[in-house]
């Protein structure tokens, strides 16, 4: 008679039990289902325009701006809505979007037509711009007029809207702990 212990019992059973591996495809391309990543504001190249310098129809004397990159990789047309500027803890307001900061150039991509949820005001009158899928856009955030040229945080509120029903997918914030430190624009 012979004497197996627990241990060469469990041992045994573990290697006659039959493997099962599982292999997936991944998909080369996001679903429909998937939300752009949080947009990537570079504070490092904030401006303000504190007097006269920088003011423009774009640029408003005592504003503030950020660029922001911005990408969409979901397999649909999302809408990025910028709700909110904050100087320290006030909320001073978004003025305006651009693609650059000279001339005022608002040349943003079109999305595809049709299947567009429909809002009041319109999302592209309310400080959003829709990003196309598969696209990658730097869009310039400016606040409205601050009135000083306050050395302290930033943050910036965003959604991220779908374009096909206008269901908000996500939301999230930019902050900076200080404000740009000149006048660059």
């Amino acid at each position: 008679m012979s004497h197996y212990s627990r241990r060469t019992l469990v041992r045994g059973v573990a290697w006659s039990v039959p493997v099962v591996a599982v292999a997936a495809n991944a998909p080369a391309f996001a679903t429909s289902h998937d939300v752009p990543p949080p947009p990537i504001f570079d504070f490092t190249k904030g401006y303000k325009n504190p007097g006269n310098k920088c003011t423009s129809a774009c640029i408003p004397k005592g504003s503030y701006g950020v660029p922001v990159t911005v990408t969409n990789q979901s397999g649909e047309d999302f809408y990025i809505q910028f709700t909110s500027y904050f100087i320290g803890a006030t909320d001073i307001g978004v003025f305006g979007l651009t693609t650059g900061i000279v001339g005022c150039p608002k040349s943003f991509p079109a999305c595809s037509p049709g299947g567009q949820c429909v809002t009041t005001p319109p999302l592209t009158a309310s400080n959003s711009v829709c990003v196309p899928s598969g696209t990658t856009l730097t869009i310039y955030v400016t606040s409205n007029e601050n009135g000083s040229s306050e050395q302290t945080s930033q943050a910036i509120d965003y959604k991220w809207i779908r374009k096909s029903d206008c269901s908000v997918a996500s939301t999230g914030r930019g902050t900076s702990p200080t404000s740009p430190p000149n006048d660059v624009c």
